[in-house]
């Protein structure tokens, strides 16, 4: 490897089928500078339709009120949106909330920089899109944005928990998940 480069190492990987509240990835070793974690698939919803929903990210158990989320999105239909979320209990990204693994899925690439700084807050950048048209009952819409967020904890992260926001969806009914350390040449 030529200085300046960087490579993905896997460091674990999930595949979910069925209804699944929570995952999990567990003793992240500190060897990185930065990780990378995948996703692609569906939250749960028990409505016929569908809707968006948004996955929530959490450091270490974390549920404090610590967090902080930003999101710029383009639609579909021509509109923007943004939110922000300010003392919350996990970094939202938004995701499609479905009844059937038939329906349309989400993705989303999220970097999470210095998570082994025990000197600075822990930051993330990412991307998602969503597709949750012809099979919506609730929230028609095709889109596409960014996120930003940030945990206000200087503790390294040594876990990272996946769920849904208390809305619509009640946990992801298909996905995969995968995070990756990003390691410096």
């Amino acid at each position: 490897m030529a200085a300046g480069e960087y490579t993905y190492e896997p460091i674990q990987t999930f595949n979910i089928t069925t209804n699944t509240q929570t995952v999990e990835f567990t003793s992240i070793p500190n060897t990185f500078t930065d990780l990378v974690l995948l996703f692609y698939g569906q939250g749960y919803a028990a409505t016929s339709g569908g809707t968006v929903d948004s996955m929530v990210i959490r450091f270490n158990g974390s549920t404090s009120a610590i967090y902080g989320s930003w999101n710029v999105e383009g639609r579909g239909d021509g509109t923007r949106y943004a939110f922000k979320e300010n003392a919350d209990t996990g970094i939202k990204v938004p995701i499609t909330a479905v009844s059937s693994q038939t329906q349309n899925p989400s993705l989303a690439k999220i970097d999470i920089q210095n998570y082994a700084n025990s000197n600075a807050w822990k930051t993330c950048v990412g991307r998602y899109a969503l597709e949750n048209n012809g099979n919506a009952t609730f929230d028609t819409r095709q889109a596409a944005g960014t996120i930003g967020g940030q945990w206000r904890s200087t503790t390294s992260v040594t876990s990272i928990q996946l769920t849904t926001s208390a809305g619509a969806a009640t946990g992801f009914v298909s996905g995969r998940f995968t995070l990756y350390g990003i390691k410096a040449g």
